[in-house]
Protein backbone atom coordinates (compact mmCIF):
# COMPACT_ATOMS: atom_id res chain seq x y z
CA UNK A 1 0.00 0.00 0.00
CA UNK A 2 1.58 3.67 -0.72
CA UNK A 3 1.93 5.80 2.14
CA UNK A 4 0.73 9.32 1.67
CA UNK A 5 3.17 12.13 2.38
CA UNK A 6 2.52 15.20 4.73
CA UNK A 7 1.91 17.11 2.11
CA UNK A 8 -0.73 14.64 0.41
CA UNK A 9 -2.40 14.79 3.90
CA UNK A 10 -2.47 18.59 4.41
CA UNK A 11 -3.69 19.16 0.63
CA UNK A 12 -6.70 16.48 1.40
CA UNK A 13 -7.59 18.36 4.19
CA UNK A 14 -7.26 21.41 2.53
CA UNK A 15 -9.47 20.60 0.14
CA UNK A 16 -12.22 18.85 2.41
CA UNK A 17 -11.94 21.99 4.37
CA UNK A 18 -12.64 24.17 1.12
CA UNK A 19 -15.39 21.94 0.02
CA UNK A 20 -17.31 22.13 3.43
CA UNK A 21 -17.06 26.13 3.36
CA UNK A 22 -18.69 25.76 0.17
CA UNK A 23 -21.50 23.97 0.92
CA UNK A 24 -21.82 25.41 4.24
CA UNK A 25 -22.21 29.16 2.02
CA UNK A 26 -24.21 27.80 -0.34
CA UNK A 27 -26.94 26.49 2.12
CA UNK A 28 -26.21 30.04 3.50
CA UNK A 29 -27.48 31.60 0.97
CA UNK A 30 -30.38 29.76 -0.86
CA UNK A 31 -31.84 30.55 3.07
CA UNK A 32 -30.83 34.10 2.94
CA UNK A 33 -32.96 34.03 -0.78
CA UNK A 34 -35.75 32.13 0.84
CA UNK A 35 -36.04 33.64 3.97
CA UNK A 36 -35.59 36.95 2.99
CA UNK A 37 -37.55 39.75 2.71
CA UNK A 38 -38.48 42.55 -0.29
CA UNK A 39 -36.03 45.41 -0.06
CA UNK A 40 -37.30 49.09 -0.38
CA UNK A 41 -37.88 50.10 -3.63
CA UNK A 42 -35.19 53.10 -3.57
CA UNK A 43 -32.63 50.95 -2.00
CA UNK A 44 -33.50 48.39 -4.83
CA UNK A 45 -33.42 51.41 -7.82
CA UNK A 46 -29.68 51.86 -6.08
CA UNK A 47 -28.31 48.82 -6.27
CA UNK A 48 -29.66 48.36 -9.90
CA UNK A 49 -28.14 51.74 -10.87
CA UNK A 50 -24.72 50.45 -8.92
CA UNK A 51 -25.29 47.36 -10.69
CA UNK A 52 -25.30 49.21 -14.56
CA UNK A 53 -22.58 50.91 -13.73
CA UNK A 54 -20.15 48.00 -12.91
CA UNK A 55 -21.63 46.71 -16.28
CA UNK A 56 -23.18 43.60 -14.37
CA UNK A 57 -25.22 42.15 -16.59
CA UNK A 58 -26.84 39.31 -14.63
CA UNK A 59 -29.75 40.28 -12.70
CA UNK A 60 -29.34 41.33 -9.23
CA UNK A 61 -32.22 41.11 -6.35
CA UNK A 62 -31.56 42.57 -3.31
CA UNK A 63 -33.14 40.79 0.15
CA UNK A 64 -33.16 42.01 3.86
CA UNK A 65 -32.69 39.32 6.17
CA UNK A 66 -31.87 38.99 10.08
CA UNK A 67 -29.94 35.98 8.83
CA UNK A 68 -27.28 38.31 7.96
CA UNK A 69 -27.27 39.90 11.13
CA UNK A 70 -24.36 38.85 13.13
CA UNK A 71 -20.85 40.03 14.13
CA UNK A 72 -19.28 38.82 11.35
CA UNK A 73 -21.42 40.63 8.77
CA UNK A 74 -21.13 43.70 11.00
CA UNK A 75 -18.02 43.53 10.83
CA UNK A 76 -17.24 42.79 7.44
CA UNK A 77 -19.93 45.66 6.93
CA UNK A 78 -17.77 47.90 9.05
CA UNK A 79 -14.93 47.27 7.06
CA UNK A 80 -16.06 47.80 3.94
CA UNK A 81 -17.96 51.27 4.65
CA UNK A 82 -14.62 52.51 6.26
CA UNK A 83 -13.01 52.28 2.82
CA UNK A 84 -15.73 54.00 0.82
CA UNK A 85 -15.36 57.25 0.44
CA UNK A 86 -18.76 59.70 1.73
CA UNK A 87 -20.04 62.23 0.19
CA UNK A 88 -19.08 65.68 1.15
CA UNK A 89 -20.79 67.82 3.95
Amino acid sequence: MARVSSFGRARCAGVLIFAVRLIWSSRHVARLRRDGDAAEASLAQTVLRLARRMSIDRPVGVRISSLADSRLAKALLSTYTEALPSPAK
